[in-house]
């Protein structure tokens, strides 16, 4: 996980925020397509309906910046105090906000799998721009941001050209 660390510390701001859509968009669509069929849960229909919602630019704009405070940012930044002692704090404090930000997705078991990895790579970068104090609030939203604008098209025109 250091060399991991290290390596994404290097990377210049646009670099990172792609890495960190490309990761989780490639994460989604392995995990769709190598468990579709294989784990039952309630996404089809509730997923559906959120897709094919107006919803696009609550779900691109609004939601990626409240979820980055409250999942990524804040618990970090507490966390990080809490186990301040322990040499291991950066990966548990990733870790944990990873778990609390899928725990409130929880549609299906695949669903969570796919958010508990992205979680993981928000709470990376986020971690990484507080490490070099580059605005983590805001590029961590834009990672989120462009990868629920990804998904919410996508999931739009899938809906459309199968309906």
């Amino acid at each position: 996980m250091r060399k991991i660390y290290a390596y994404y510390y290097k990377l210049n701001i646009t670099k990172v925020i792609l890495l960190g859509i490309l990761l989780m968009v490639i994460f989604n669509l392995l995990a769709n397509i190598l468990c579709l069929g294989w784990i039952n849960g309630t996404s089809g229909g509730a997923l559906n309906r959120y897709l094919a919602s107006s919803f696009f630019w609550i779900a691109t704009l609004i939601i990626p910046l409240i979820e980055t405070v409250l999942f990524q940012y804040f618990p970090i930044k507490i966390f990080q105090i809490i186990f301040r002692p322990n040499k291991y704090r950066y990966y548990i404090t990733i870790i944990l906000s990873s778990i609390i930000f899928a725990s409130l997705h929880t549609i299906s078991v695949l669903y969570f799998l796919i958010v508990l990895f992205c979680g993981h790579v928000l709470a990376f970068s986020c971690f990484v721009f507080m490490r070099r104090k580059q605005h983590p609030i805001f590029y961590t939203a834009l990672i989120h941001a462009c990868y629920n604008g990804i998904l919410v098209t996508v999931g739009r025109v899938l809906i459309q050209n199968f309906n």
